[in-house]
């Protein structure tokens, strides 16, 4: 299909916005100004969407903006702080390289579809009192599993995983499978006060299970499909920016304060600095993935020292569950490379540093690990924005699938994999296994 003369404008002007971005960031070895230039670039790209949440060039440049520079901006903010590992810029130009790449693999077409007309039973054939009585039954799961959990004490997550605390692995996928049961209702039904009813349920119990036990990826995966969603269907505009920020703000600082206090009793106050606000923001679950790229680069020898099966066993690792993927490449070499990155730099020690993204190219083949990495999400992410207008199912798949590449930006690619195979993937088998059992009942 050949590209027609506005896209190609577009693609031009990113191409060359990106190239200009990084020959600015060699020139110089000013920390601040690379920080500016990336601020500009992304600022830039955000403006080219008209404040369009659901384009993938605004959450993918937002949130890979706050996932990989806050650790930039917490060391200007302040130099000493303890997750400091210095600053090598060569970071900055795999940050700009990263997204550009990205950007550029996504293309610069506007899809412009009517999500509203998704809300079609007879056209699309979905059950609605399915959906309905999958969602109650995952809920009284959660719940129980909340109050187990509250019984047992929960003071770390990364202890939970290790120890394959049952309560805890079913209590995590039962709120992505609710996340993505939210995401179907809403395509299906739009804004009806059946829908509102399970996305302000939903947001209790999740909301609940995140501050009980720490674990605030859960809320945040259902806060961002529905502002994606409820932008895709039109409710959500550039104007409400002026509560959205704000507000999101306050929910990463408040989930982080109070860390584990449902449990310890204790407030969590090591993030605070001086009362700045920018700071504890930054703090509450963006900082990992720059610091520990800046630990990547500050060691000899370490780009292309995992290769490309990486990215098989990324990709294994989503239809395989740990205990066979472990007996198959070894649990001391490591098989996840953000595994082996936890226990090659922090043996030992109970705080799970998480990963970075863009960390697993440069393991994977130094620089151009990275461009082949971000090739294949910004295709990935291609595919799902182009498809998302074709039924509720892929509305929704989009959506979830945003919150998993966010999510993956202080992760690695098999948590995109195992994000949209595990959880969407899995349900909508489960609901045309049931369809097709119904059918053959009648």
């Amino acid at each position: 299909m050949l590209i027609n003369r506005e896209d190609f404008k577009r693609y031009f002007y990113v191409f060359n916005a990106i190239i200009i971005a990084v020959l600015l960031v060699i020139i110089s070895d000013n920390i601040l100004f690379h920080l500016g230039v990336i601020i500009t670039l992304v600022v830039m790209v955000v403006l080219a969407t008209k404040l369009n949440f659901s384009h993938p060039y605004f959450w993918f440049s937002v949130f890979f903006f706050l996932y990989n520079c806050a650790y930039m901006m917490i060391i200007i903010i302040e130099p000493n702080d303890i997750l400091a590992n210095g600053y090598n810029k060569l970071s900055s130009i795999l940050i700009i390289l990263s997204l550009g790449i990205t950007l550029l693999s996504i293309g610069t077409h506007t899809y412009l579809y009517d999500y509203k007309k998704l809300a079609n039973p007879i056209k699309y054939n979905y059950d609605l009192s399915l959906i309905r009585h999958i969602f109650v039954f995952l809920l009284l799961i959660l719940l129980l599993c909340i109050v187990v959990l509250q019984i047992q004490g929960v003071t770390s997550k990364s202890e939970q995983w290790a120890n394959h605390n049952m309560f805890w692995v079913v209590a995590t996928y039962c709120t992505r499978f609710i996340t993505f049961i939210v995401a179907l209702r809403l395509f299906m039904t739009g804004n009806k006060p059946g829908t509102k009813k399970m996305i302000l349920v939903a947001s209790i119990v999740i909301g609940a299970f995140s501050l009980m036990t720490g674990e605030r990826d859960a809320l945040l995966r259902l806060l961002i499909i529905l502002i994606l969603g409820l932008a895709m269907l039109g409710i959500l505009r550039g104007k409400h920016l002026i509560f959205i920020v704000p507000l999101g703000i306050a929910v990463m600082i408040i989930m982080n304060y109070l860390k584990y206090f449902f449990s310890t009793g204790e407030l969590n106050n090591s993030f605070l600095l001086n009362g700045n606000l920018l700071y504890a923001f930054l703090y509450s679950d963006f900082a990992d993935s720059g610091s520990n790229l800046q630990v990547l680069l500050g060691h000899y020898g370490l780009d292309g020292s995992q290769g490309y099966s990486v990215i098989f066993k990324d990709v294994l690792s989503s239809l395989v569950p740990s205990s066979i993927m472990n007996s198959l490449f070894g649990i001391i070499t490591n098989w996840n490379v953000s595994e082996w990155y936890n226990d090659y730099f922090y043996r030992g020690s109970t705080w799970n540093r998480a990963f970075t993204l863009i960390g697993e190219g440069y393991l994977i083949d130094g620089i151009i690990g990275v461009v082949v990495l971000f090739l294949l999400v910004g295709l990935l992410i291609k595919w799902m924005y182009k498809k998302s207008g074709s039924s509720p199912y892929y509305a929704a798949f989009y959506i979830y699938g945003a919150a998993s590449i966010i999510a993956s930006f202080r992760g690695d690619l098999a948590s995109i994999f195992t994000g949209i195979i595990r959880i969407p993937v899995f349900i909508i088998i489960i609901l045309w296994i049931i369809k097709q059992i119904s059918f053959i009942r009648k």
